[in-house]
């Protein structure tokens, strides 16, 4: 609850976890005889922070692998709802080339079903790659 005495701007100052917020309410005093709520319209939020780049390392040649690499996305989200979603393309390339065998990508937890403030999730990405796979132009395998 926040209390006016006057007439004028209050800025409220929030803290959690590491990240701070502010915000500056106008408040219009009429009546001071015990306490009164004050409300307030805070704007629709949606953030999306990734967290280290996610990398496979080095493919190792004429061995068949299921690689993977993983990554964190911290959300923030001020609606009802809100989910992480892939769509495509879920082929990773070298160039023009492009692997045969798609990439899987695995968010936990990857939807909200109410606000959310620094919800972080885990993302892993795997990709097979065949004992045979070819990862560029030669005819050769991944090297």
């Amino acid at each position: 609850m926040l209390t006016a005495l006057h007439s004028g701007s209050v800025t409220v100052t929030v803290s959690f976890d590491g990240t701070v917020a502010s915000k500056t309410v106008v408040t219009q005093v009429t009546h001071v005889s015990g306490d009164a709520p004050v409300g307030g319209t805070v704007p629709a939020t949606l953030s999306l922070t990734l967290g280290a780049p996610a990398s496979f390392g080095a493919f190792a040649p004429g061995v068949a692998k299921t690689y993977t690499a993983s990554t964190t996305a911290t959300v923030l989200s001020t609606a009802g709802d809100a989910a992480l979603t892939v769509s495509g393309p879920t082929h990773l390339a070298n160039g023009a080339f492009t692997l045969p065998q798609p990439f899987a990508v695995d968010i936990a937890p990857a939807s909200w079903s109410a606000p959310v403030s620094n919800g972080v999730s885990a993302i892993t990405f795997s990709q097979p790659i065949g004992r045979t796979t070819r990862c560029g132009r030669a005819r050769t395998a991944c090297r």
